[in-house]
């Protein structure tokens, strides 16, 4: 199963949708959001992210960020918690936005591969064993990183720009 992996959209309805076409294009079948759909102070572009979104409720699996709320999570039909722990090809994946939970402070369990955004800045690096990732965001890249996503097949699993360029990649075996 190939998964598309977000972070940190913050309301950038205009890169949302390029996420949104790069998901399609890259024939992915599950969407992973780690939080922080809404914009800065309740934006009125919340509204159009979560009819956006609402359009994947079925693929999508997520976790709540610093920046959202109560008001945004219940305008959603699919759930949000703090922490997710799914099997993707036969690997356990970690979810969490990064705030609470990151590799330098990690839960008493965080899986194969461990995955956060909140930094607002794409990684990819293995370590004793373990996968961390970090999608970046796709609105508000920092540290002079470009709006970006990860993409998780059998194989690898890779940090890309939104044109769809690898930035990064690794084996997951």
């Amino acid at each position: 199963m190939k998964a598309m992996v977000i972070s940190d959209i913050h309301g950038g309805i205009k890169y949302l949708k390029e996420a949104i076409n790069r998901y399609k294009e890259e024939k992915a079948e599950r969407l992973i959001i780690l939080g922080d759909f809404s914009g800065y102070f309740n934006s009125s572009s919340d509204y159009e992210v979560v009819e956006i979104l609402n359009n994947f409720a079925e693929v999508i699996c997520a976790v709540r960020g610093n920046c959202d709320n109560q008001k945004f999570e219940e305008m959603l039909k699919f759930t949000l918690e703090d922490i997710r722990y799914i099997n993707l090809n036969g690997k356990v994946l970690t979810l969490t936005h990064g705030h609470i939970y990151n590799k330098y402070n990690l839960p008493e369990y965080c899986g194969d591969i461990f995955i956060n955004g909140h930094t607002h800045y794409g990684m990819i690096e293995k370590y004793e064993n373990k996968i961390f990732a970090n999608p970046g965001s796709i609105s508000r890249p920092r540290n002079g990183s470009q709006h970006s996503y990860l993409i998780i097949d059998e194989k690898k699993i890779s940090l890309k720009n939104l044109e769809g360029e690898i930035l990064m990649d690794i084996d997951i075996d």
